[in-house]
């Protein structure tokens, strides 16, 4: 690889980091402890996922704190600082305070964790591709162990997209206390509601986020029509309060082509018998 592919890898990798958004993240935590476990949720590799370092200093004194069951506010995170000999490069108690006013609002505190590890993963997702282009540039290695070593670069990276690390129970009870809130203030339960009002009870107001839903019958029994009918509710109706939200649907079969599936749909809307549309008789009907 050239040393202006080099440079310019580089370059990209430096830029991919939102500065307000690191700061807020620490502020919204300086106002409010409480969101501590919200925002840890977001950020599974923790202070590494900080690019300006005295943030990642301060979240990881943060940590600390948070180990040793110690209240976070500016005095203990000071003294924190000050014993690992982070306090003055870090910028003193003057940067503590004005993390505060960087927060709009600690309400939003996970958003703003998101953000911060969206450019992480991406800034993990260049080094890897930096690394890939390293390999590849090596002509010495093999066709297999260039395929493998990218693979597993690449590999690497994509995983950080997962929040799938180890948390403990005190971050999941905060997280599930934070969620039975949130819900709490809505008009309508959670979820994407069906056409079926006891099935929207069974699940909770709906089909929720992550969750995977099977339904199961013999041939025949109409499995393919009741998914269509939820699909069509989904994409046509509003979803919230507001009346603006809309879900994009998309349709997967193994067993039937789209002609089909679209005939099926045709037929549910229209009122008109499948067979009889499909044979394009229903001028008759």
């Amino acid at each position: 690889m050239t040393n202006t592919q080099t440079q310019y890898f580089e370059t990209l990798e430096v830029a991919l980091f939102n500065q307000e958004a690191e700061a807020s993240v620490i502020g919204s935590v300086l106002i409010n402890p409480n969101v501590f476990h919200e925002c840890r949720l977001q950020l599974p590799d923790g202070a590494q996922e900080f690019k300006i370092h005295r943030h990642a200093w301060v979240w990881e004194a943060c940590e600390q704190l948070i180990q040793s069951k110690t209240p976070i506010d500016l005095v203990t995170l000071s003294e924190q600082l000050e014993r690992t000999g982070k306090l003055a490069e870090s910028g003193g108690s003057a940067f503590l305070t004005s993390l505060i006013s960087a927060a709009p609002s600690s309400l939003n505190a996970s958003a703003y964790a998101v953000v911060v590890h969206g450019y992480y993963v991406r800034r993990q997702v260049v080094s890897a591709a930096n690394s890939i282009a390293a390999i590849a540039y090596n002509r010495e290695a093999s066709l297999d162990e260039v395929a493998s070593k990218s693979t597993n670069a690449l590999n690497q990276a994509v995983r950080k997209t997962s929040n799938g690390n180890m948390i403990s129970i005190e971050d999941s009870v905060k997280a599930a206390d934070a969620e039975i809130e949130n819900n709490r203030a809505k008009e309508q339960l959670p979820g994407i509601p069906t056409p079926l009002i006891d099935l929207n009870k069974l699940m909770g107001g709906g089909a929720q986020d992550s969750d995977l839903n099977i339904i199961v019958g013999r041939p025949g029994q109409g499995k393919t029509s009741l998914l269509m009918q939820i699909a069509f509710y989904a994409a046509k109706h509003p979803i919230n309060a507001t009346m603006i939200e809309r879900k994009h649907v998309a349709f997967f079969s193994m067993e039937m082509p789209h002609q089909q599936l679209t005939m099926r749909l045709l037929s549910q809307l229209s009122g008109i018998d499948y067979q009889l549309l499909r044979s394009g008789r229903h001028e008759k009907w």
